[in-house]
């Protein structure tokens, strides 16, 4: 990340950037065994940036490494029960800060797609129905769709998981209506695909709202919760400095997500 090498190279660090790919089957390393190598290597400090895994196969995969006085700070989805220095954001708040902004625009009809299963995927979940019910909502104006409620693989294509899910929600007699959260952009992409061959269009049918600013949500309009990124680099970077000058530290650092509206969520609800 850029905020990362920016404010390690202003205090006379350089940077290195590696990846888990194999080089020849391309297949991922391990964490533990990824960091391992590189502390094998001598370096002076290690930013591990995992938003994409899950949170609960991080701590499964870092349980046992073995630090040897290097500092180590990662960059995570979600809050890791394990005496490491972490960055991570609210996926509780973001769930909250989705489901509000689709409240405050009038909707009181909500419905989730969520085609697959992770830790993030249900804080998100949780901050949605805290909303709802804040609102005042009867508990069926809130709809989960989960389908075959997948695993979530940070390797697979979550625009086609979304596809996938939303045609079989159609088969089962479900228009698109009201207000849509999507657990992340992908799947909003897929729900957007599949219902405009059908006649449904986000923002004039329903309203949309995904996760993580993926780069293609501002040129389809998509309203979405931003990962605070550059944040997250800054912050990551100054434990990092904190440690190499010798301050132990196991802190965690929660920051949340940056509401975009756009003209997914343009739309009035429907009398």
């Amino acid at each position: 990340m850029h905020a990362i090498e920016q404010a390690l190279s202003e205090n006379g660090h350089v940077t290195s950037v590696c990846n888990r790919a194999g080089l020849y089957d391309h297949a991922l390393l391990p964490l533990t065994e990824a960091i391992d190598c590189l502390l094998r290597e001598g370096v002076a400090a290690v930013a591990v940036i995992c938003l994409d895994m899950d949170r609960v196969v991080i701590e499964s995969e870092l349980a046992t490494l073995n630090l040897h006085h290097t500092p180590v700070v990662l960059i995570v989805a979600g809050e890791l029960h394990l005496p490491i220095p972490h960055i991570f954001y609210d996926n509780w708040i973001g769930g909250y800060q989705a489901a509000k902004h689709l409240l405050d625009k009038g909707h009181r009809e909500i419905t989730v797609l969520a085609p697959f299963t992770a830790s993030w995927v249900t804080e998100r979940l949780s901050g949605i129905r805290q909303a709802c019910q804040r609102a005042g909502l009867p508990p069926h104006a809130l709809r989960i769709l989960s389908g075959a409620q997948k695993p979530w693989d940070y390797q697979g294509d979550p625009v086609v998981t979304g596809v996938e899910a939303s045609l079989a929600a159609f088969e089962a007699g479900w228009i698109p209506k009201g207000g849509i959260i999507c657990v992340n952009d992908q799947v909003a992409f897929g729900l957007m695909q599949s219902a405009s061959e059908r006649g449904w269009n986000a923002g004039q049918d329903f309203a949309l709202i995904g996760f993580d600013d993926d780069p293609s949500a501002r040129g389809c309009g998509l309203t979405t919760l931003r990962t605070p990124l550059e944040a997250m680099g800054r912050e990551a970077a100054r434990l990092l400095l904190e440690g190499m000058n010798g301050e132990q530290s196991s802190h965690q650092l929660r920051l949340r997500a940056h509401l975009i509206p756009r003209m997914t969520t343009d739309m009035a609800p429907l009398a």
